[in-house]
């Protein structure tokens, strides 16, 4: 019982190692990017805020979709380093009555940009689907999801994306019909580092997933995935309906 007893000590403390090591690598990479998104802020802001003559409509018009995209990318990043977080489960929202339609449209308009060439059906609620939640980082986990979906499917395959109300829950279904997931792996696919088995001829480092899973988690919601290998994988983002002010 002693030795047995002095083994899982040591395996604590190694994972306890472990998970600092992990921590402080995360907040040193962090702290990279936001060197590199804030020159890129800093650059775009600057050309927004030009003269008139100095640039033409259409120019301004990306400079300012680039400003949009680095102010975001700031702002997440930010919230790791704030907390420190990822292993702490400690991610600080910051939470608003929102359309989690425009949140989807964020998203979508993101991955068109990123890969022009594929093609996106999206299907909308007519209405508006309210959530107290944290607009950035539920862009996030669409963006993730919808980048998943284009990875894993065809150049020619059709990536769809669906809102809808239910009840007192607010959906959100990002369909593809690529790869799909070997059923096996259903149930681990949201634990950090895991990837399929046929998921590892393309990159990946298998954390996507698990951060849109506790971001959801901490809106009160959960993700649930339906799939079938070779056919194509169904995500669903399942959060809780606000109702507006009266």
């Amino acid at each position: 019982i002693a030795e047995r007893t002095e083994a899982l000590r040591e395996a604590l403390a190694l994972e306890t190692r472990a998970k600092e090591v992990y921590r402080s690598f995360v907040v040193t990479v962090a702290h990279q990017f936001r060197t590199s998104i804030s020159v890129i802020h800093l650059t775009a802001q600057r050309q927004v805020r030009s003269p008139e003559d100095a640039l033409t409509p259409e120019t301004r018009r990306r400079f300012g979709r680039i400003l949009d995209a680095a102010t975001r990318l700031e702002r997440l990043i930010s919230g790791f380093l704030e907390t420190a977080v990822i292993e702490r489960r400690e991610m600080a929202l910051h939470c608003s009555l929102i359309d989690f339609n425009a949140v989807a449209s964020v998203a979508v308009a993101q991955t068109r940009t990123a890969h022009p060439e594929r093609r996106l059906v999206c299907n909308f609620a007519s209405t508006p689907l309210l959530v107290d939640g944290d607009a950035v980082l539920l862009e996030q986990v669409v963006l993730n999801i919808l980048s998943n979906a284009v990875k894993y499917s065809g150049p020619a395959d059709t990536v769809r994306i669906g809102t809808a109300a239910e009840g007192e829950t607010i959906l959100c279904t990002v369909s593809d019909s690529g790869c799909g997931i070997p059923e096996p792996a259903l149930g681990a696919i949201f634990e950090r580092y895991y990837r399929a088995p046929n998921a590892h001829r393309l990159p990946g480092l298998g954390v996507g997933l698990s951060l849109a899973a506790q971001i959801v988690g901490l809106h009160g919601g959960r993700i649930t995935v339906a799939s079938e290998e070779g056919r194509g994988t169904d995500f669903t983002i399942h959060l809780p309906k606000r109702e507006p002010p009266a």
